[in-house]
């Protein structure tokens, strides 16, 4: 990265910066040191809920900014600084800026065009919190935070037929439908690229008399909004050390790095960081 720019950066959780398996962040740990002693912007852009990242942000050098749910609400910390003309609700210590749709809508759509095609799913609507534990590996205090949901619903599909249809028929109701590492996930008319275009902004607005260039760090389909929005896109291994398929629009732009999650998170970050 070129030196006479600010970084920032923004990071995928679930098998990028947090280990696919226990969900740790300790192989990240020297990079996210670095990147906090020289006051480099970070921000995590995720499919988890605010409640789930609430508790993450507790931990040191975890990131400043997040934005929830697939790029369905930006979270700022009280006393920000930033300059954002836009109304804000207030969330605990955050302050937060809606960009998705409401958790109900989005359920009662999903079940609505299901119905409609006959198309067998199951989604956090349907699972209990011991349910999701199961499936995730989360303990069951954190499925509980998982469960909470404000703005998108996971779901999996019961059979393995061809689901085109299905997802055509939501997109065409309105909301959008992407492949997680564990989940599909339904959601509003926001996507993890649209909301780091927003943060990325903010910032700039907030700090004219600066220059930003943006890394952008995932492992998943999902993931590939936000990797189109930055200016380094980078992917990471997965926990079978293959990479997710990368689009034609994306290849020789974007940097595979050498780790399965966390650990090819250090080595790029500390590689392209100044």
């Amino acid at each position: 990265m070129r030196k006479d720019k600010n970084q920032l950066i923004f990071t995928d959780l679930d098998g990028t910066l947090l280990d696919h398996h226990d969900y740790s962040m300790a192989a990240a740990l020297p990079a996210l040191r670095r990147i906090s002693q020289r006051g480099i912007m970070l921000a995590a852009v995720s499919s988890k809920t605010a409640a789930e990242i609430e508790v993450l942000s507790r931990q040191p050098f975890f990131a400043r900014f997040f934005i929830a749910e697939n790029g369905s609400a930006i979270f700022f910390p009280q006393g920000h600084g930033l300059v954002i003309d836009e109304p804000l609700q207030e969330r605990g210590d955050f302050q937060y800026l809606v960009l998705g749709s409401p958790y109900a809508v989005v359920v009662e759509i999903l079940h609505e065009v299901a119905a409609k095609t006959g198309t067998a799913i199951r989604g956090y609507a349907d699972m209990t919190v011991a349910e999701v534990a199961r499936m995730t590996g989360l303990d069951e205090v954190s499925a509980g935070l998982s469960h909470r949901r404000d703005f998108s619903e996971p779901f999996i599909f019961c059979d393995d037929d061809d689901h085109e249809d299905f997802i055509r028929q939501i997109e065409q109701a309105g909301l959008r439908c992407v492949r997680g590492g564990r989940f599909w996930h339904a959601m509003g008319p926001s996507d993890k690229g649209s909301a780091v275009r927003r943060l990325t902004r903010i910032i700039a607005d907030s700090y004219p008399e600066s220059s930003w260039q943006t890394l952008g760090l995932g492992d998943s389909p999902n993931d590939i909004d936000m990797l189109r929005a930055v200016d380094i896109p980078v992917v990471v291994r997965r926990p079978d050390g293959s990479y997710m398929e990368i689009p034609a629009d994306l290849e020789g732009h974007i940097f595979r790095a050498d780790g399965v999650g966390p650990e090819g998170w250090n080595t790029a970050v500390n590689a392209m960081t100044v």
